[in-house]
C-alpha cells in the first residue's frame, strides 16, 4: 500500500538495499526526513569506508558474545574464546553516554525510526533495553556522537543483525576481558538430556531436547533486603525496629540510633552503614542471615530466587558473565568468563566462589541448564530494566545517573 508521500515501503526499502550493495549508505536523513515525512531519504554516502572486520562463521556449539569498548570505540565479536569479527562504533555522546552492562538483543528491525528522536533512522536495529539503547548503523565520525546507541559501519551492522542472536549476550564496557575458560567442579554441570522413549538418543534429537538456556545473576543483597535483615535482628537484641518491611521509619531510626550507642560508636546518626550493618550481623546473640542473593530466569520470565550465603560481604564482586558452552567434548564444568572491570576475565571463577549455593539449590539450577546459559554475577543488582520480555539486564554503570 503507498503512502500519502507516494513511495511504499517497499519500495523504499528496495532502494535501500540497492544503495548499500553499491557501497554507499542511504541512511543520513534530511531535515525533512521524520515520522511523518519519512520518504524523503538523502541518498548521502555516509559510511562508505569498511572499516571493519568481516563476521566469520561460528561453529554451532561455539557461544557468541558481543563484547563492546567505550574506551577503545570498538565491538568485537567472539565464538567462544577465538574472535571472528570487529569494527569501529560511535557510542554515546556526553550528556548522552550508553550505559555499562551485560544486555542480551530483546527484539530485532530490518530498518526503524527512532521513537525518541525523530530523524534518526536505525537500521539493522537489534534492541538492548526497552528505555531505547540499542545497536544499528549509522554516522561513525571517530569519536562517540549518538544518543546512547551503539552505532555501525553498514556492512557490518548487516552482519551482525544477520547473525544468530538468540542466547547471545552483549557487554558494554571501558574496556571487557576476552573471553577465557575457567574450571571448577562447583560450576553448575547440566544434567542428563531427557530424550521420549520412541527417540533415538541422535545427536538431532538431543538438540531438540535441550532446555533453552537458563539466566542466573548473582548479586550482594539489596538495600532493603538489608535493612529488614537489620530490624530482625535489632528487634531480638531489644531494639524495637518494628515490622521487618526493609523500610526506614522513625521506630527502625530510633532502633539504629540506640544500636550504634550501646556500642559506642562515634557520632551515631541512625543510618545504616555498612559498618553499622556489619556490627549489627555480627552482635553477640544476633542470627544470621544470608548476604547474597541468587535470581533464576528462563524465557524471560522469573523461575525463582533465594538468598544464599556470600563470603566477604562487604568487598565488591566487580562485573563478571559467565557463559556455559554447548562443547562437544562434554567438559560440562568448564565454563566462558568475561569481567567487565580492569581484573582478568578469569577473576569471574574468583567471584562466583564466594557464593555458597545450597545442594537443593544447585540441583534444581542443573536440571534446567542448557547450551549458552549465564550467570551474570554483579554489585549492581536486579535492576529496573529487567522486566518483561528480557534477560537480565544488567547496568553497572549509567553515567546519565551520576
Amino acid at each position: 500500500m503507498t503512502s500519502k508521500t507516494g513511495i511504499s515501503r517497499r519500495v523504499l526499502l528496495t532502494g535501500m538495499t540497492a544503495t548499500m550493495c553499491a557501497g554507499i549508505s542511504p541512511y543520513k536523513a534530511t531535515a525533512a526526513s521524520s515520522p511523518k515525512g519519512r520518504g524523503r531519504l538523502s541518498l548521502r554516502q555516509v559510511n562508505s569506508s569498511p572499516d571493519f572486520a568481516a563476521i566469520a562463521p561460528a561453529l554451532s556449539y561455539e557461544t557468541v558474545q558481543v563484547l563492546i569498548s567505550i574506551k577503545h570505540q570498538m565491538i568485537r565479536v567472539y565464538a567462544g574464546e577465538r574472535e571472528i569479527g570487529s569494527s569501529r562504533i560511535s557510542t554515546g555522546k556526553i550528556g548522552k553516554e550508553t550505559p555499562h552492562g551485560i544486555f542480551s538483543v530483546i527484539s530485532k528491525h530490518e530498518f526503524r525510526w527512532s521513537n525518541l528522536y525523530v530523524r534518526e533512522p536505525m537500521p539493522f536495529m537489534q534492541r538492548l533495553t526497552w528505555s531505547g539503547i540499542a545497536l544499528h548503523a549509522g554516522e561513525l565520525p571517530g569519536y562517540p556522537a549518538s544518543h546512547g546507541c551503539v552505532r555501525m559501519p553498514d556492512g557490518f551492522a548487516r552482519q551482525l543483525y544477520e547473525l544468530d542472536t538468540a542466547d547471545r549476550h552483549v557487554v558494554i564496557a571501558d574496556a571487557p576481558s576476552t573471553p577465557v575458560l575457567i574450571s571448577s567442579n562447583r560450576l553448575p554441570k547440566p544434567g542428563p538430556v531427557k530424550v521420549a522413549e520412541n527417540e533415538t538418543n541422535s545427536a538431532t534429537d538431543t538438540t531438540a531436547n535441550e532446555p533453552p538456556a537458563l539466566r542466573i545473576l548473582l548479586t550482594r543483597l539489596t538495600g532493603r533486603e538489608r535493612m529488614a535483615n537489620a530490624q530482625k535482628i535489632l528487634n531480638k537484641l531489644g531494639h524495637d525496629a518494628g515490622r521487618p518491611d526493609g523500610l526506614i521509619g522513625r521506630k527502625t531510626w530510633r532502633a539504629i540510633f540506640g544500636f550504634q550507642k550501646s556500642i559506642g560508636m562515634e557520632e551515631p546518626d541512625g543510618d545504616l552503614t555498612d559498618a553499622t550493618y556489619t556490627a549489627i550481623r555480627n552482635a553477640k546473640g544476633a542470627d544470621q542471615y544470608p548476604d547474597g542473593h541468587l535470581y533464576v530466569r528462563q524465557r524471560q520470565k522469573p523461575v525463582f530466587d533465594v538468598a544464599v550465603p556470600l563470603k566477604d560481604p562487604d568487598t565488591p564482586l566487580g562485573d563478571h558473565l559467565l557463559t556455559l558452552p554447548d562443547e562437544p567434548s562434554g567438559n560440562t564444568t568448564s565454563w566462558l568468563s568475561v569481567s567487565l572491570n580492569d581484573s582478568s576475565a578469569a577473576s569471574g571463577l574468583d567471584a562466583y566462589l564466594r557464593f555458597s549455593i545450597p545442594d537443593d539449590i544447585r540441583k534444581r539450577i542443573e536440571d534446567r541448564l542448557g547450551p549458552h546459559s549465564s550467570i551474570a554475577i554483579s554489585d549492581a543488582g536486579l535492576g529496573r530494566e529487567t522486566g518483561k520480555g528480557t534477560d537480565f539486564v544488567v547496568v553497572t554503570y549509567n553515567p546519565a545517573e551520576h
